[in-house]
């Protein structure tokens, strides 16, 4: 289905901006994937869902919001998250040129091609003139 014919959903509780998944299919299985990874790395690390809000400073329900997978969470509560768990330092491989072999190939085709080395000029005769 085209984005713009896809139906949102929304939250019944909650203001009509919060979504409880993209419009995208794709999207929607890998923020649910991404937010249980988050939810595992929280309980294997035997903290409850309470404690890690407070510590990122953010509310409960927004956290189970990333949890749960919702479009609308930020990225900076994903990043805290990360950071509260030790686990920041894979951000930095989201989108990474050394990671997209895609974009280097378009890259490299963008490049100009290398110089050519300096042409030999044709005998014009008057060569030796200069020995006069």
């Amino acid at each position: 289905m085209h984005a713009m014919n896809a139906p949102k959903t929304t939250e019944t509780a909650t203001p009509a901006t919060a979504r409880t998944s993209s419009t995208n299919p794709e999207v929607s299985a890998s923020l649910a994937a991404l937010g249980e990874r988050f939810r595992r790395a929280r309980v294997a690390r035997d903290v409850t869902l309470a404690e890690m809000a407070q510590r990122m400073g953010v509310q409960p329900r927004t956290l189970t919001r990333l949890e749960r997978g919702a479009p609308g969470v930020g990225v900076e509560v994903m990043a805290l998250a990360l950071w509260h768990m030790g686990l920041l330092g894979h951000l930095n491989d989201v989108a990474a040129a050394h990671l997209d072999a895609e974009g280097q190939r378009l890259a490299e085709l963008r490049q100009p091609s290398r110089a050519r080395g300096r042409r030999q000029l044709k005998s014009t005769g008057w060569e030796g003139l200069d020995k006069l």
